[in-house]
């Protein structure tokens, strides 16, 4: 879909769905050139990460394109773009506080925002806490199992099925000790200890970038917002509304439904809209100069 900074739908296109995602970029861009006739302004391809290849960023670059993009990986070298600022703070839709400034790469030309939410922070610990629990349960099924007739005991062969475990649980394995007791050869247990670990400066950060030369904090994120107010609205369709996935044996079925998808859409973006418009008469005009 194409949308405006409202999330209003100016076109839509169906893609054959045994295609990669980021494949279909250049089409959509094609597509573009083809419906959008005005001249004043070319579109923002806002992007996920999935989608931002290196290819089609330099793709979108050579047809003259601006794009604003979650980066496939975190940033590891970079410098405040300007160190006497203070970071933005604001809150997201669900009142999560997040901080925000931007940040240079060298040898880029692209502009990034460093954004840490205390939300995802929160989040990436809970999923560390759960694979722990997944992998201490494994270490301890192995070590009980040592004591059971005709379960695996030779040295090597425990230590095998240890470095197994560590495959499945990586982010859990960099926090932990273990240690293997062992007579003639034979395993007699297995033990682990888990790593006291701060909580780093990176938990919770993620990057945004665009090609954009002249931009603010606050407009960067606004444009970012055009993507996932999309997103949620789609999980409200799914969720709250529990409209559940239905297979069709035919292209034609599927088109009508992925339709009324769309329609579904726009019925609660122009509820969506409203709202915020009542909360915030100004709100419909966070963007004026990239409609």
């Amino acid at each position: 879909m194409v949308i405006n900074s409202e999330g209003f739908v100016k076109h839509s296109k169906i893609h054959e769905g045994n295609i990669a995602e980021p494949s279909t970029l250049l089409a959509i861009v094609e597509t573009l050139k083809r419906t959008d006739k005005s001249d004043a302004l070319n579109p923002i391809i806002v992007m996920d990460a999935g989608i931002a290849t290196s290819e089609n960023l330099k793709m979108l670059k050579e047809k003259n394109y601006d794009y604003l993009c979650v980066t496939r990986s975190k940033l590891k070298e970079y410098n405040l773009a300007d160190n006497t600022k203070s970071p933005l703070q604001l809150k997201d839709n669900r009142g999560n506080l997040i901080e925000m400034r931007q940040v240079e790469k060298v040898g880029e030309t692209d502009k990034f925002l460093h954004i840490r939410s205390a939300q995802k922070a929160v989040k990436e610990a809970s999923m560390a806490a759960h694979f722990s629990v997944r992998f201490e349960q494994e270490l301890n099924h192995l070590s009980q199992g040592l004591s059971k007739k005709g379960s695996t005991k030779k040295l090597e062969k425990v230590w095998e099925r240890i470095g197994r475990i560590k495959e499945r649980y990586p982010s859990a394995n960099k926090h932990y000790t273990i240690d293997v007791g062992a007579s003639n050869n034979m395993a007699t247990k297995v033990s682990f200890a888990r790593k006291e670990a701060a909580v780093k400066s990176t938990d919770g950060v993620y990057f945004l970038r665009t090609s954009l030369k002249e931009i603010n904090e606050q407009t960067f994120w606004n444009i970012y917002n055009t993507l996932t107010e999309v997103e949620a609205t789609f999980r409200i369709l799914k969720t709250d509304l529990s409209i559940r996935p239905v297979y069709h044996q035919k292209d034609g079925s599927s088109t009508a439904h992925i339709h009324l998808g769309i329609m579904a859409y726009m019925v609660v973006n122009t509820i969506r809209y409203g709202c915020k418009r009542h909360l915030s008469p100004t709100n419909g005009d966070i963007l004026p100069n990239y409609l």
